[in-house]
């Protein structure tokens, strides 16, 4: 099977599943580096400038022999990555092991498949990490262990970690958080590629050669759906102890210091006003019983920035299309014509609603001066207290809700968020 088709692939589905929970902050070069850490970023930096003209090199070819064998005997990842595993091995115990570690996963999280390089060396890194317990920094390698091809091995690394005595608190806590979150997101995990290889039966085009195979072997690789209820029951206990223990344990804020975003520090100050672990799995456990597909979406109170209330229940008989955005999100912002369209031709049927997840309401205003947005507006602020209960950690999250007030789709974009919104007016063409 093609090597270079199963990166591509398994990258595309990945990517659709991942999330951090670790809060990152990005930073400058406000502080020294220390030698080490000098010499990680220069490493790094070479690993990057070999990657460039490796892809370079990729996008100019069209035969799919010369491309399989080009990545088979030129990808930097396979020199790169034991580079940076010994030079961890060489600073292990110091943060710049951590940050070494985290550029591993965060490589290793492209996808590639089980025998890929990223995927070896993360089954290295994973008893590395036992040796950084300790310190709340391994949150941020922990966090990238999220995203990226499934493996059971990350799962019995956070169930490990949540009953050790050795590890810090708050990691020992957040270890219990993020397996409740990744044992559910593997009922979604199967999802996407059932809902494509459905997709190729009926008759839709293949986006890469094999595709069919392909995405029947990464479902292959999954848990069974016995396995996924399991860690569905699994989950929900460990987030219904959560919320009901008022733990005051935080996610810590975690800031970087250079320009390329890789040396990273604890900013304590900022991780006095984060939410704390209790709270987050409430809302993760409020998410999970209220806002999956085909439930009764909960009513939604908000004041607009224009000071009209705004409730949910008061769109019944509408398709509502409910995003979660903030100024400067380029995603977020590359929605906007397509809502624009979709609230200009059913102005009376759809209801569009953005919350802003800005730092003042003037923020969100400007969009609406602009002519960007002509759909209603609700600034939540940060950290946001309705994405904040919604469990929102990525944006943009998009919900759209059908004329019964019924959960009908989840983070739909494009020509997907049309076609559902226009199958809802369609079943009920008033």
């Amino acid at each position: 099977m093609p090597r270079f088709s199963r990166i591509k692939m398994l990258a595309v589905i990945w990517f659709l599943n991942s999330a951090c929970w670790a809060t990152q902050v990005p930073g400058g070069a406000d502080e020294k580096l220390s030698p080490a850490e000098e010499e990680f970023v220069t490493l790094t930096d070479d690993f990057n400038s070999e990657l460039n003209k490796f892809w370079k090199q990729i996008s100019s070819m069209t035969d799919r022999g010369e491309i399989d064998t080009y990545v088979t005997q030129h990808d930097p990842a396979i020199e790169y990555l034991p580079k940076l595993l010994a030079f961890e091995r060489e600073h292990a115990g110091q943060d710049v092991g951590i940050d070494t570690l985290s550029e591993v996963i965060s490589y290793a999280a492209r996808g590639g498949g089980r025998e890929s390089p990223g995927a070896l060396a993360r089954r290295e890194v994973l008893p590395r990490l036992v040796a950084y317990e300790d310190r709340e920094l391994v949150i941020r390698p922990m966090s990238l262990l999220t995203s990226g091809d499934h493996d059971r091995r990350v799962i019995d690394h956070f169930r490990r970690v949540a009953i050790s005595r050795d590890a810090h608190p708050t990691v020992r806590e957040t270890a219990r958080f993020v397996l409740a979150k990744e044992l559910l997101s593997l009922r979604d995990a199967r999802l996407t590629p059932e809902q494509r290889l459905k997709a190729l039966a009926e008759g839709e085009e293949p986006t890469v050669f094999n595709e069919t195979d392909l995405v029947r072997d990464y479902l292959n690789s999954l848990p069974s759906a016995g396995e996924i209820n399991s860690g569905i029951n699994e989950a929900t206990t460990i987030l219904t102890e959560l919320a009901a223990s008022g733990t005051s344990f935080r996610l810590p804020v975690i800031r970087t210091v250079d320009p390329t975003g890789r040396i990273a520090r604890i900013d304590p100050q900022q991780a006095k006003s984060a939410t704390d672990l209790s709270e987050m799995a409430a809302a993760l456990l409020f998410k999970e019983q209220h806002l999956r597909i085909e439930q009764p979406a909960p009513n939604l109170e908000l004041k607009l920035v224009d000071g009209e209330l705004w409730t949910l229940e008061s769109q019944r008989g509408r398709v509502v299309i409910i995003q979660f955005s903030f100024t400067g999100c380029r995603p977020c912002e590359m929605m906007y014509p397509d809502l624009r369209k979709l609230h200009e031709e059913n102005p009376k049927r759809v209801s569009i609603v953005s919350i802003m997840r800005d730092e003042t309401p003037n923020s969100s205003t400007e969009a609406i001066n602009a002519g960007k947005i002509t759909w209603a507006v609700a600034w939540d602020g940060r950290p946001g207290r309705i994405a904040s209960r919604w469990s929102v950690d990525v944006f943009p999250t998009v919900y759209v809700i059908d004329r019964k007030g019924r959960v009908a789709g989840v983070n739909l974009q494009d020509e997907k968020l049309k076609a559902k919104v226009t199958e809802l007016l369609e079943m009920d063409p008033r």
